[in-house]
C-alpha cells in the first residue's frame, strides 16, 4: 500500500544451496526415495517422477500411507536414504558467497534470524558450526522439529508461534527452491528466491517478493 513502510524484523533461511553451497546429491536422493516408494506401492510410479519429485513430497505421502496401515517401514527407508546423502554432502559443504557477512549484518541490526531446513537438525547444526556461523542464529529448525516437511508451512508457522511479537509480514523467507516458497506462502510470509529456477517457481504457483542472485542483495531489502 502506498505510503506504508514495510519493516522486517526476522529472516528465515533455507540452508542447502541458500546459506551453504551444498554438495548433497539431490538427484540420487530423489531416485532412492522413488525406488523405495515403488517398492512398497506400485501406484507410486504414477504419482511421482524420479526426475522432479521432491524427496519431502514422497516422505510426506509415505507418512500418510503409514498412518493408514500402521506400517512406517517405507518412510524409515526413505529417511535412511536421505540421511546417507546428507552425511556425504555435509563433508565438503561451504558457505555461499557473502553468507557470513550478511548474517553478521542482520545480527548487528537485531534481526531474528532462523534456519528452517528439511535436513536433520543435528546435521544442520554440524554444518553451520563447521562453517563458523552457527552462533548467528536464534534457532535452527530441522525436520525432526517439524510435524511436516517443507513445502508444508508447519515449520514456518512454528517460527511465527514462537515469536508472536513479529507478524508474518515482518518476516522474510529466503530459499532456493519452490518448496521454500510454498512453505512461506502458506504462512503469509514474503518469499525471496535465491538463484533457483524461476520457471519452476511459476509452474508451482509460488508468489515472490524478489528474486536475487547474490545474498548481498539482501542489504537493499533488510
Amino acid at each position: 500500500m502506498k505510503g506504508v513502510l514495510l519493516v522486517y524484523k526476522g529472516v528465515m533461511f533455507d540452508m542447502d544451496n541458500t546459506l551453504l553451497s551444498s554438495t548433497i546429491d539431490f538427484k540420487r536422493m530423489r531416485k532412492d526415495c522413488f525406488q523405495v516408494v515403488t517398492k512398497y506401492y506400485e501406484e507410486g510410479s504414477t504419482l511421482f517422477s524420479p526426475d522432479t519429485a521432491a524427496p519431502a513430497e514422497m516422505i510426506e505421502w509415505g507418512k500418510k500411507q503409514g498412518n493408514k496401515t500402521g506400517n512406517h517401514a517405507m518412510v524409515e527407508e526413505m529417511l535412511a536414504c536421505v540421511e546417507e546423502c546428507e552425511k556425504e554432502g555435509m563433508k565438503e559443504a561451504a558457505l555461499e558467497p557473502g553468507a557470513k557477512e550478511v548474517l553478521s549484518y542482520l545480527l548487528t541490526k537485531k534481526y531474528h534470524v532462523v534456519v528452517v531446513t528439511n535436513n536433520a537438525t543435528a546435521s544442520a547444526e554440524y554444518a553451520l558450526k563447521r562453517t563458523g556461523v552457527d552462533h548467528l542464529f536464534k534457532d535452527i529448525i530441522g525436520r525432526d522439529k517439524m510435524k511436516a516437511l517443507k513445502p508444508s508451512s508447519d515449520s514456518v508457522m512454528s517460527v511465527l508461534k514462537k515469536n508472536p511479537a513479529i507478524p508474518a509480514k515482518g518476516w522474510l523467507m529466503v530459499g532456493d527452491s519452490w518448496i521454500d516458497g510454498k512453505a512461506a506462502n502458506g504462512a503469509d510470509v514474503p518469499f525471496i528466491l535465491y538463484k533457483g529456477q524461476r520457471e519452476e517457481i511459476r509452474e508451482k504457483g509460488v508468489k515472490l517478493l524478489s528474486h536475487i542472485q547474490h545474498l548481498n542483495e539482501l542489504y537493499k531489502i533488510c
